[in-house]
């Protein structure tokens, strides 16, 4: 039997006794029944369309737009001569704003016979479509997920996104907001596929292929992604040119291909583009004539690379010493926001920037009378780039979120570790215990003797998994029998890549030796026995996630500041004997605390000695360097 043709109108007048008794047990609370009525129906029939409008109004009673919506689509689609399927869809587009067809199938559904009869099988939580015209608003959906994508609740904006576009499919603006957020969460194939639709009709803005290129590059497709913003560039305004160019700086840190000399070159291009007035230096005040005042140092924090960044900056500021600094934080929205939790209490002043350009920020931090000024956010904050471009304090600094340069002329030094390379034109300032801090507290939890195979883990996104560290990993399992790899599930199983996963292991055969893991990074360090960081752009976030777990991170330290994050994090932790000098000795490392027990054991103590010990984990020792940083580079006595 055809079960995607519509059914007779026979078949339609007998469903009518399996709708009224789904009705009076949904409207009675049996759900239970009711599910298992339609999953029977749905059994032998795919589109049976009563089984649908029973999942429809399940999907009603717990609020479920877009479930619901969508059985209710094939419902009708399948019994076109149903009027209640008709009724209720008429109702549903009125709730959505999409008032054209909203009246085409109200219309419809009163040609069918809708009549008194017919309405008592309407679910009761539903307004009737006379009163979904009383209250209907334009574009509901979309101005939820607009509020929501203010807040930034990727997440959630996503849902009311993608109910717009079931109302109204095709709309634009809704499509680039959802790609937007799909991005944010790491769901990167659903916005490749949007982006790529409106690259298709012609109707690609820069932003659009801006974001392309975003999706592409975290997808590892870095020839295609560069192809991307390249075309942004061409096509971007004086309004997004900035942001256009940070994205493209942003991404082209994971292309295994760019040195660093290459990187700063161009980060160096855009950030001469920028000019800036500069200001006559010599008019403004230095920071030796304070009047016995304390520094005014001031955070740009309202866009950063990494959201766990505004951790560091907390656990720094709140060590920093009041009786020196007066700290003013320009950042995203009300303090008040659940996203500026960990920054309450660690500052004098807030400054709410997220509705400013860059001259108005300027304006603001001059006005504020700003002696210092460190900037977090890096090319993830190009509003920042154009403030700090202004020159609107005395001295300027960046510190996190910068895992090359910024590129700026007006930026007096760059925040870095004593292990980061030297670059000509860039003045790096060596904090002695790097630039990362972690408020960390107590031991790492204790890890029971594992026997059997050894699990090696891995935190990665596709834009890391380049043929050289896939090859690595290769030899590795090979080097270990009865070994597998574990991969922490970055949306690879819902976002559809695990066929892309597939294919880049199984070109070394060793794809039913990866496994996939949901879970979060507590809940995978616990599976795992060694983690293994990739060769590029490795996080440190995510090195001191392991260590916190008690698990051996091995790194190479890599050529350039973009390749070191990971092995500088573990050489400021007193964990030198994790880091590798090149791929040989990586392999070397990883083989030995693979096949020893003791080896391992052996890591785990001097862990737990680096999370005890070392200025990383403790916000006091590591302040009192910071602030020695911050008071030199303004020609401060310590």
């Amino acid at each position: 039997m055809d079960t995607s043709a519509p059914i007779s109108r026979a078949d339609s007048l007998a469903n009518r006794a399996i709708l009224e008794r789904l009705v009076t047990n949904a409207n009675a609370g049996l759900e239970v029944e009711v599910l298992a009525e339609c999953e029977a129906l749905l059994a032998l029939d795919d589109d049976h369309p009563a089984a649908l409008y029973g999942m429809a109004l399940m999907a009603l009673r717990h609020r479920a737009m877009l479930p619901a919506f969508q059985a209710l689509s094939r419902a009708h689609e399948r019994d076109p001569a149903e009027a209640v399927y008709a009724e209720v869809l008429a109702v549903l587009y009125a709730t959505a704003g999409n008032l054209a067809d909203a009246a085409y199938f109200s219309k419809l559904s009163t040609s069918l016979g809708f009549d008194a009869e017919v309405q008592v099988l309407l679910p009761p939580s539903l307004p009737t479509f006379p009163r979904s015209l009383q209250i209907i608003k334009e574009a509901p959906y979309l101005q939820r997920g607009d509020s929501l994508l203010a807040v930034r609740y990727h997440a959630d904006a996503i849902g009311q996104y993608e109910l717009h576009l079931a109302f109204f499919p095709g709309h634009r603006e809704a499509m680039r907001k959802l790609a937007r957020c799909l991005l944010k969460t790491e769901q990167t194939a659903g916005a490749v596929a949007y982006l790529t639709a409106l690259r298709n009709d012609g109707e690609a803005t820069a932003e659009d292929l801006s974001l392309l290129g975003q999706a592409y590059a975290a997808l590892g497709e870095s020839v295609a992604a560069e192809t991307c913003h390249r075309e942004a560039a061409a096509l971007a305004s004086d309004d997004n040119a900035a942001e256009i160019a940070c994205a493209r700086l942003t991404d082209l840190v994971f292309d295994p291909d760019r040195t660093e000399s290459a990187l700063v070159e161009l980060s160096r291009a855009w950030g001469a583009s920028l000019g800036g007035a500069g200001g006559n230096e010599s008019e403004r005040p230095g920071v030796s004539s304070l009047d016995g005042r304390r520094v005014r140092v001031g955070y740009l924090a309202s866009a950063t690379a990494d959201a766990r960044d505004l951790e560091v900056l907390a656990t720094v500021a709140s060590a920093s010493d009041p009786q020196r600094f007066e700290i003013y934080l320009y950042g995203y929205r009300s303090i008040d926001e659940a996203s500026n939790a960990l920054l309450r209490g660690c500052h004098d002043e807030w400054r709410d920037i997220s509705d400013c350009d860059a001259a108005t920020l300027a304006a603001t931090i001059e006005g504020d009378g700003i002696d210092i000024l460190v900037d977090i956010g890096g090319h993830a904050a190009p509003t920042h780039l154009g403030a700090l471009a202004l020159r609107p304090a005395r001295y300027q600094v960046s510190w996190l979120g910068n895992p090359v340069t910024l590129g700026l002329s007006q930026v007096d030094v760059e925040l870095a570790s004593a292990t980061d390379t030297t670059v000509h034109g860039v003045r790096r300032w060596p904090l002695p215990y790097g630039i990362y801090c972690y408020d960390y507290l107590g031991q790492p939890p204790s890890r029971p003797s594992r026997t059997g195979a050894v699990t090696f883990g891995a935190d990665v996104t596709l834009a890391q998994l380049h043929p050289d560290v896939i090859a690595c990993w290769a030899q590795l399992l090979e080097r270990v029998p009865g070994s597998t790899l574990a991969l922490r599930d970055r949306t690879f199983i819902d976002g559809g890549l695990t066929d892309r996963l597939l294919e880049l292991f199984g070109a070394h055969g060793i794809s039913k030796r990866i496994d996939v893991i949901r879970a979060d990074a507590a809940g995978f360090y616990r599976e795992v026995d060694v983690v293994l960081a990739p060769f590029v752009a490795a996080n440190p976030h995510d090195v001191v996630a392991a260590l916190t777990a008690g698990v051996p991170v091995v790194a190479l330290a890599g050529p350039g500041r973009h390749r070191r994050q990971a092995s500088t994090l573990l050489h400021h932790a007193g964990l030198d004997e994790l880091v590798a000098a090149d791929v040989a000795e990586y392999l070397e490392l990883a083989v030995g605390l693979a096949e020893s027990a003791e080896a391992r054991a052996h890591t785990s103590a001097a862990i737990a000695a680096g999370l005890a010990s070392s200025p990383v984990f403790d916000s006091s020792q590591f302040a009192v360097a910071f602030d020695t940083a911050l008071l030199e580079i303004a020609g401060q006595k310590a």
